[in-house]
């Protein structure tokens, strides 16, 4: 199995703790987790903060930092104030914050590339998108670098497909599909679609609207949502944009949804859950996409040993996903992170969805006395 080493990343559940007792219920699981890393479990207040004390077992050197709390602040209104009044260290920012911090001389920022996407999900399971010439009319309606310019501020790239990042598949290979208004009038037009009433496209009596949901603490893909309804618009689309609080909705229940995703190592991590209808309604396969191509070169990824021999089928892979599309690429970020003054340990690497700073925490310090 070919993605083996990736696999051995994953947490070792400890038989002398969970043996005879339910893993979903037990205090493991939720309120005593067990690791071997340069921190264990310290503290936790529901809602509020996690701290991690040195692990006196760890293999590696002992760690700098003589605690570490992580603060659980959703809003990054909420984070960017605690962080110019000197009460967090290290945060995460969206672009148009950076202007906030960029003078400062307590906080340094740090910008690096990253394989995180953000894609608009067809939900194959609604009518409207079981034609793929309506999915790839909404490809060539977008215009990925205007994207790139009004949501990020340029702190990103336009995107094409899922590997854009990996070392070994090229992106320069991936078919491109954008910002062609003519090209997606023709797709409309050959599905049967006309200009109706407003300027959009209608058939049989039906306008061609969908629902886009964006989650509402997520400034971006609000922003990228709001944007590509308008860029659609100019193609006789209508996204209608919703804005919805995670934990109020199923994501396998919209219509439409700005999704996040990307990994930069291993590409079976970032493909098979999303893509494999090997999974049926588990994993992350939301747009319940079924592809036999897109299975059949998944499972020959997972047994394939050549290097070279894997390259192609994953390139195979990302050209298939915009002929038959169950996402529509459209942006890759780079991660915004501010670090106040006095810490050592960052590290540049290609970051991808939900990678931490702190995943080298073992390496940080504190060059003046305090905490993080």
């Amino acid at each position: 199995m070919s993605p083996l080493p990736s696999k051995l990343k994953i947490g070792m559940i400890p038989k002398h703790a969970l043996e005879g007792k339910d893993f979903n219920t037990d205090e493991f699981n939720h309120l005593r987790p067990v690791g071997t890393g340069p921190y264990r479990f310290g503290e936790w207040k529901r809602g509020e903060y996690l701290m991690l004390v040195p692990n006196p077992q760890f293999y590696g050197d002992k760690p700098k930092l003589d605690r570490v709390i992580y603060k659980f602040l959703p809003d990054p209104n909420v984070r960017l104030v605690q962080l110019k009044n000197n009460e967090i260290d290290i945060a995460q920012i969206n672009p148009k914050q950076v202007p906030a911090v960029k003078e400062s001389p307590e906080l340094e920022l740090k910008v690096v590339e990253t394989a995180d996407y953000r894609v608009m999900m067809f939900n194959l399971r609604f009518p409207l998108f079981q034609d793929v010439r309506v999915r790839q009319a909404i490809q060539f309606a977008t215009d990925r670098k205007a994207l790139v310019d009004g949501a990020l501020l340029g702190y990103g790239s336009p995107a094409y497909g899922p590997l854009q990042f990996h070392p070994k598949v090229p992106s320069s290979e991936i078919p491109r599909h954008d910002n062609d208004l003519n090209r997606a009038a023709a797709l409309l037009k050959e599905a049967g679609w006309s200009p109706g009433k407003e300027g959009i496209m209608e058939k049989e009596g039906r306008r061609l609207s969908f629902r886009l949901t964006v989650p509402a603490n997520d400034p971006i893909r609000a922003d990228l949502g709001m944007l590509l309804s308008g860029q659609l618009k100019r193609a006789g689309i209508e996204a209608i944009v919703e804005v919805k609080d995670f934990g109020s909705f199923k994501i396998n229940e919209m219509e439409a949804f700005i999704l996040g995703g990307g990994l930069p190592d291993e590409p079976d991590d970032d493909l098979y859950n999303f893509f494999s209808s090997h999974l049926g309604e588990d994993g992350s396969n939301y747009s319940g996409y079924k592809n036999p191509k897109i299975d059949r070169l998944l499972e020959e990824g997972r047994s394939t040993l050549d290097p070279e021999a894997r390259r192609k089928i994953y390139q195979e892979i990302q050209k298939e996903l915009v002929l038959d599309p169950p996402y529509n690429y459209l942006v890759y970020l780079k991660h915004i992170f501010v670090v106040r003054k006095g810490f050592t340990g960052f590290t540049q690497r290609i970051f991808g969805h939900g990678t931490s700073p702190l995943w080298n925490i073992e390496a940080w310090g504190l060059e003046k006395e305090g905490s993080v």
